[in-house]
């Protein structure tokens, strides 16, 4: 759906940022010819993975160790930009919008989906960011104070939606986390106690999955 949303064409520049296993651009790969495709990432190991993943049908694939608020890349370098399920992760999804917004050519779409948690949620009995961030983490701004997609994507000068997905997605933890784990057992390993408090905070419908898409203005013509 974000591929789509995207609109992407054959020939294209396209970069991923915070793109994990690589799974969205190898998806791109698999489908389309002579694309440039760049995928960051933090994470190095995350980035080896990457790197195990063959070109197809004149594509480029590149990869890269970056982060997602200072992107090593000149102005409107890309066609398009995507994030998918990452910018909860990032330090600033303000500054992550900035760049994305730099980098992209005009007329160049911001495609992606991001993971928000609805305010009620921190009267919980037990503290959910600090069983997410240990988890989790990094998840700096969990409780989306600085989460307003659209404004952001305004303050960057990026015109678009943004379309709440919570009831077409089939959540993780269903395979990460079994129906008796306890987010507040203090005992359990980390990583299933987030597991369970993604549980906890769905099945109360505080947790909800955006997808949005945003364009970078093309410039307009001046006066005659």
């Amino acid at each position: 759906m974000v591929i789509d949303l995207a609109a992407i064409e054959s020939g294209q520049s396209v970069l991923d940022v915070g793109c994990g296993f690589g799974g969205t651009l190898a998806r791109i790969n698999d489908s389309y010819q002579g694309m440039h495709l760049t995928g960051i990432n933090i994470d190095r190991r995350q980035i080896d993975i990457c790197r195990s993943i063959a070109s197809r049908a004149g594509n480029v694939l590149a990869w890269q160790i970056a982060d997602a608020t200072r992107l090593p890349f000149i102005s409107a370098a890309f066609d398009r930009v995507f994030c998918v399920e990452a910018m909860f992760h990032f330090a600033s999804r303000r500054r992550c919008f900035v760049e994305a917004a730099r980098v992209l050519e005009p007329g160049g779409v911001l495609a992606g989906t991001d993971i928000l948690i609805a305010p009620p949620a921190r009267s919980a009995p037990f503290p959910i960011d600090t069983i997410l961030q240990a988890g989790f983490g990094p998840w700096p701004d969990v409780w989306g104070s600085d989460a307003d997609h659209a404004q952001l994507a305004r303050t960057a000068g990026l015109d678009g939606e943004v379309r709440d997905i919570t009831a077409h997605v089939a959540p993780s933890y269903r395979y990460t986390a079994p129906p008796q784990a306890d987010p507040g057992d203090a005992h359990a390993p980390a990583s299933m106690r987030a597991s369970a408090t993604l549980r906890w905070l769905h099945e109360r419908g505080w947790l909800h999955y955006v997808c949005f898409r945003f364009e970078r203005p093309r410039a307009t013509d001046g006066p005659a």
